[in-house]
């Protein structure tokens, strides 16, 4: 988890993701935010004095993230992540 986010978050990609809700297995889709270079999939936002800032993430492992040139700013994810309504 980063210690801070940096003031109004920019997002400009998406990732495709499993995600495993009470041993259910979910196909979703969430923002793609990279803080110093690590992936973070960002299930939804709060807005504060300071911007729009994340409020449900988790850190992917980037070597399970993949990305196709020919897919623009879509990436999908090769692992799973535990549902982040808890």
């Amino acid at each position: 988890m980063p210690a801070e986010w940096p003031q109004d978050v920019k997002h400009h990609y998406k990732v495709c993701l499993p995600v495993n809700s009470g041993g259910t297995t979910w196909l979703c889709e969430s923002d793609l935010v990279f803080l110093k270079h690590k992936p973070y999939a960002v299930f939804s936002w709060s807005q504060d004095k300071s911007g729009e800032q994340p409020a449900k993430w988790c850190e992917l492992n980037p070597k399970m993230l993949k990305h196709d040139p020919n897919a623009g700013a879509m990436y999908r994810y090769e692992g799973e992540v535990p549902d982040p309504a808890g």
